[in-house]
């Protein structure tokens, strides 16, 4: 919009976002606009003064992004600016220090500056030789301008780091290596997410958003939704608008503080370079090139009331109720590691969140500290400090691999407290005392996967326990059952209660007491298998099993017993309210066990259409098993 100004058609745009009921824009300052010969455009910079100026005629809050050299898949270069001198050289250095200082000075007046976005999507546009010359830049940079303006300050890279993708994700569109969250997530005020998933399966994309939040805020509590988006050149306008709905209504829950589209318009530019091929890139808009409005701004508008409503009336998001906890070699490798899975972790953390979400639990994500392992020395040094509360709570850890040895004593002494720890069992672990501390008698040999021994497995409960009372649930193993990642573990159980059992009487799931706690144990990955197979009989079976723990524990909330659920819950002072959304693209209908502190077992059934939610209300008064039918509640 610089090169090409058009101060009315700016200002127009901002005074329909706020009459539309938007209230924060995200603009880009694109830089090769701005710095030429190294010097600031005083055009440009007008320019900017003016925008400053629509911003307050349209009483609208704005997030400049000042380096902009990524921009709808295609990079754009300043003279001088590249691989070698971007980050490093010092009169590059000086004039992204001078393109600063003239944005700052420009913007000292102004009540309508959000907060700073340094870039645009910048792994993409600059990766980076070393973490520590990425660090390096953004560490000088971001104090720079903390020294002259105190508004929250945002990097900008979509929070693209190993430890939200994992270090083993292949993504040519998230080249992250070298962006390590635990250095640069200190230097923000407030986290950005971008993400736009792309599965062969709803699941995993249904749960992108609030999984991506939460694996973020890991790191630092303030996180808000920086960019999602939806083209409609490649989904129906109907579609997008579910997806709207979907994102935003995950990001609330997992605690995001704001969530901004791509875009707010779409426009022809079939002449320019990257829209002439990157067609798609002309239709994310809210609002169509004759100025009309698609189904996706009501989706926005009726989550921001549902929303400011809530606030209003002192409901407050309820407290996290759990732990996902993500290894270190996640996104740390560990020195001579011959793990075969570690493409995979991240599907397996994402599809684990899913089945979570749709027990009703509302697990936040936890990074084990990994161990800088160094050859000139033997001292001991971590990436970071974490730690549990003493507070006992309940952790979930699927695919139990590899962990310190300082943090599994970590994980046993929060369960001796009171505790409660799931896990399942992995091929290839390095747990030592695996069947004392899980009251088995295994029969693994080193080297060599167990792989089960039918394809297809029948479980049932010997003791009755929880939602598998009286029932024979089929598991469907078929090829799948001989890969590696998903052989089993074939033990007796000893000191610990079998819960769960195949037809053969093996023992699938076990608990076993440790001091005040407890410890369920899956000899078999179903984590694993769930992210394999895309089976939805298979999730619902592991929901059950999450919620059934859940309940065993008296967790707070709802629990579901049924897959592609996700709870939004708040409280205020001793009440509850609770929303169920259904992320399925079809009807489901949902069995939900309603907190019920006085132990009465109330069961209602709660039929959606798809990608929709609805208030969860008691009916119990009224019949045992009242349908309740709501497409939203906005």
């Amino acid at each position: 919009m610089w090169s090409d100004w058009n101060s009315a058609e700016i200002l127009n745009d901002f005074v329909q976002m706020n009459e539309a009921g938007l209230d924060l824009v995200r603009f880009f300052l694109f830089t090769p606009d701005f710095v030429k010969q190294g010097q600031i455009d005083p055009n440009q910079l007008a320019h900017y003064k003016t925008v400053l100026a629509h911003l307050k005629t349209a009483n609208l809050q704005g997030i400049p992004t000042l380096f902009v050299g990524h921009m709808s898949g295609q990079n754009y270069r300043v003279a001088g600016w590249d691989e070698s001198t971007f980050f490093t050289d010092p009169i590059v250095l000086q004039q992204q220090k001078d393109f600063i200082s003239a944005i700052l000075n420009a913007s000292k007046e102004s009540k309508h500056i959000a907060g700073w976005c340094l870039s645009n999507e910048i792994p993409n546009d600059f990766p980076g030789k070393s973490a520590a010359e990425v660090t390096g830049w953004f560490t000088e940079i971001s104090n720079f301008i903390k020294t002259s303006d105190s508004r929250p300050l945002t990097i900008g890279d979509g929070v693209w780091s190993p430890e939200i993708t994992g270090i083993g994700r292949q993504n040519n569109l998230e080249p992250s290596n070298h962006y390590k969250l635990r250095e640069l997530a200190p230097l923000q005020d407030i986290l950005g997410v971008h993400f736009y998933p792309r599965y062969d399966d709803y699941w995993p994309q249904a749960y992108t958003s609030g999984f991506r939040i939460l694996m973020a805020g890991s790191w630092k509590q303030e996180i808000f939704l920086e960019e999602f988006g939806h083209s409609t050149a490649m989904g129906s306008e109907k579609n997008q608008a579910l997806y709207y709905r979907e994102v935003i209504f995950s990001a609330l829950q997992a605690g995001a503080t704001a969530a901004l589209n791509w875009c707010w318009t779409d426009f022809e530019k079939t002449d320019l370079r990257p829209y002439l091929h990157n067609t798609f890139e002309n239709r994310f808009g809210l609002r169509r090139t004759d100025g009309s409005f698609r189904p996706a701004l009501n989706e926005m508008q009726e989550l921001a009331s549902l929303s400011q409503e809530l606030s209003a009336n002192n409901w407050e998001l309820a407290p996290r109720d759990s732990y996902l906890i993500i290894p270190s070699n996640f996104y740390h490798p560990l020195p001579f590691d011959w793990d075969r899975d570690t493409d995979e972790k991240y599907d397996l953390y994402l599809h684990t969140y899913g089945a979570l979400a749709s027990s009703g639990a509302l697990p936040m994500c936890i990074h084990e500290p990994g161990v800088d392992h160094r050859s000139q020395d033997l001292h001991i040094c971590f990436t970071h400090n974490a730690s549990f509360v003493l507070t006992p709570a309940i952790l979930w850890l699927p695919a139990l691999k590899r962990l310190s040895a300082p943090f599994w004593e970590q994980i046993l002494k929060n369960v001796d407290l009171g505790g409660v720890l799931y896990t399942s069992f992995a091929n290839d672990h390095w747990v030592v005392d695996l069947d004392k501390t899980m009251g088995i008698e295994s029969h693994l040999r080193f080297g060599l996967p167990d792989f089960y021994p039918t394809e297809t497995m029948l479980i049932s409960s010997p003791c009755g326990w929880g939602p598998f009372q009286n029932l024979m649930l089929s598991i469907h193993l078929g090829s799948l059952k001989n890969l590696r990642s998903l052989a089993y573990l074939p033990a007796e159980a000893r000191s610990a209660k079998v819960l769960l059992e195949d037809s053969e009487g093996r023992p699938i799931l076990v608990k076993k007491g440790r001091g005040q706690g407890a410890i369920y144990f899956s000899l078999f990955p179903f984590e694993m298998l769930m992210m394999h197979s895309c089976d939805e009989e298979l999730r619902g079976i592991v929901t059950m099993v999450y919620a059934a723990i859940r309940e065993e524990n008296e967790s707070a909330g709802s629990s579901c017993y049924s897959a592609a659920a996700e709870f939004l819950r708040f409280r205020r002072n001793h009440e509850t309210k609770e929303y169920l959304f259904n992320h399925a693209w079809e009807p489901r209908a949902f069995e939900v066990r309603l907190e019920d502190k006085k132990k009465t077992n109330k069961t209602i059934r709660v039929e959606l259409p798809p990608k929709s939610f609805c208030e969860v209300v008691d009916t119990t008064e009224l019949g045992s098993q009242i349908k309740l039918e709501h497409s939203q509640v906005a």
